[in-house]
């Protein structure tokens, strides 16, 4: 591919990094970086194949079997990456993201108490965001809690205009895999 006016930094970025791939094939972390750009490009079978090449090179590398996860979600693969979640869980039982993560693979398998019960771990564990707030709510509503879920939402200030579409999966920065990023969670793929 050569750069052009067109091409997008995305693009170029997916080149640079297959470039790497193939200069460097057992380099867990290049696959990693890898599966997370073909995966904002919504190429998700290859990012898939990346993420599994990253956990040939380095078995059970936590933030590939997590990103994985957060593929299998986008795909709507939602008992997938239900069960890749329950076993970093057991792991890392201290993940905001990972909850959040899991909550949402069950929240769309109509799993309405479990997906409620991670929503809520997630913000025990400082996740406020607006979709886990948005999400605990309609979960609540689901299982019938409609006095609860008002109550729920009055309490955190309304947050504004419940979404009616999908949300995307939390990229999970891993301290596996950079100093800097002790395992922090993070709504943008930067990590």
């Amino acid at each position: 591919m050569t750069p052009d006016s067109t091409t997008s930094s995305l693009e170029l970025s997916l080149a640079q990094h297959e470039s790497y791939v193939k200069a460097d094939p057992h380099n867990a972390l290049l696959w990693l970086a890898l599966g997370d750009l073909y995966h904002r490009a919504a190429r998700f079978e290859e990012a898939v194949a990346a993420f599994e090449r990253c956990l040939v090179e380095s078995p059970q590398h936590p933030a590939a079997r997590s990103r994985l996860a957060s593929v299998r979600i986008s795909q709507h693969r939602f008992s997938e990456a239900e069960a890749i979640l329950a076993g970093l869980l057991r792991e890392d039982g201290d993940s905001a993201a990972l909850f959040y993560n899991l909550g949402l693979a069950q929240f769309y398998q109509d799993k309405w108490r479990e997906a409620q019960e991670n929503f809520d771990r997630a913000l025990s564990l400082g996740l406020k965001t607006r979709d886990n707030l948005a999400y605990l709510t309609r979960s609540l509503h689901h299982m019938g809690k409609m006095p609860e879920a008002i109550e729920f939402y009055s309490a955190t200030g309304g947050w504004g205009k419940l979404r009616t579409t999908r949300a995307r999966p939390i990229s999970r920065c891993s301290r596996w895999t950079t100093a800097t990023c002790r395992g922090r969670a993070s709504s943008r793929r930067t990590c």
